[in-house]
Parts: C-alpha cells; sequence; structure tokens
C-alpha cells in the first residue's frame, strides 16, 4: 500500500503510457490488442463448443457415464501398452 499512498499524496513520479508502451513496442514488437482479444475470443468460443458437445449435448446422464467409461477402458489399454511393467 506504500506505492499507493505516495500517489495520493502526489509523492510518486508516474512513467507517461504513451512511453512504456513505445518501449514495449521497441522490445517486443507491435502489440495489436483488437486481434489478440479476436484470439481470446476465439478460443473461448472453442472451448464452449467442445463443451457444449461433450457435456451438455449428452442428454441422459446413462450415456454421460458410458462415454467417460468408455475413455477410461481406452485409456487404460494405451497405459497397458506404454507401461507394461506397472501391471502384473
Amino acid at each position: 500500500m506504500i506505492i499507493m499512498e505516495k500517489l495520493d499524496a502526489g509523492d510518486e513520479q508516474l512513467i507517461p503510457w504513451n512511453e512504456v508502451k513505445r518501449e514495449i513496442e521497441e522490445k517486443h514488437g507491435h502489440f495489436d490488442n483488437e486481434q489478440y482479444e479476436k484470439e481470446v475470443e476465439n478460443n473461448r468460443k472453442k472451448k464452449d463448443t467442445i463443451h457444449e458437445k461433450d457435456f451438455v449435448g449428452i442428454s441422459p446422464l446413462e450415456e454421460l457415464i458410458k462415454n467417460l467409461y468408455s475413455d477410461y477402458k481406452e485409456y487404460l489399454i494405451q497405459d497397458k501398452i506404454v507401461n507394461s511393467w506397472n501391471y502384473k
């Protein structure tokens, strides 16, 4: 909180945002905030679609359990191949 107290008292010297932005762009190149926001939104939509398809779209609980069990059986088969020493 010391920094906030100094800011409130006017004792702290601030760096203008334009200088900070210019230094960042010199070090790392131009940052397109709109493009970044579009990518974040697209990733969110993809995740929502996957979630809807895999979980929400399965109406009965029984089907969800079957899918989970099927995935688990597949995992066990693969794990037995990769880590055969764990299964005797």
